[in-house]
């Protein structure tokens, strides 16, 4: 009898957490998409990969997480006010993007890496010393680019 009864409040315990509506789903996989369907629906976007990573580090400065959710998809599932908490007033200046096509599966993608540093150590090294990676999104409003990895 006790086992019939553990067995009964595992599953209703397994119910809650999977029902819609009792757990809001906020996984990287579920903020991935969220962010990409936002991304697919704007009549605006930033045009190539520099453009996007330096919207990235901008909304960043000014502390617009929403907007950092969806330049870098999937992100909403970081705690970026923890992760931004010790940031200053950095600015970065950003290289040409070496965009280059990959096959994912059956399909030809493409990739960016952006190369950005610090206006200081810029000034300093004339060289980049950070990297942005982007994908590519092929959207009915064309090609858009965004943040998968970026250091």
């Amino acid at each position: 009898m006790a086992k019939r009864k553990r067995f009964i409040l595992a599953c209703v315990v397994v119910l809650a957490v999977i029902s819609p509506g009792c757990k809001k789903d906020s996984s990287f996989e579920a903020e991935f998409k969220k962010a990409t369907k936002t991304i697919a629906q704007r009549d605006k976007w930033p045009e190539s990969p520099q453009d996007v990573a330096a919207a990235f580090w901008n909304a960043r400065y000014q502390k617009d997480y929403s907007q950092m959710h969806i330049l870098w998809p999937g992100s909403a599932s970081y705690n970026w006010q923890q992760i931004c908490a010790k940031d200053g007033d950095a600015k970065y200046v950003f290289g040409k993007a070496r965009i280059s096509t990959i096959e994912r599966g059956t399909e030809p993608a493409e990739e960016a890496e952006v190369p950005y540093a610090l206006e200081g150590y810029f000034k300093d090294h004339g060289s980049h010393n950070l990297t942005m990676r982007l994908k590519a999104l092929n959207t009915q409003k064309g090609k858009r680019w965004y943040i998968y990895s970026g250091n």
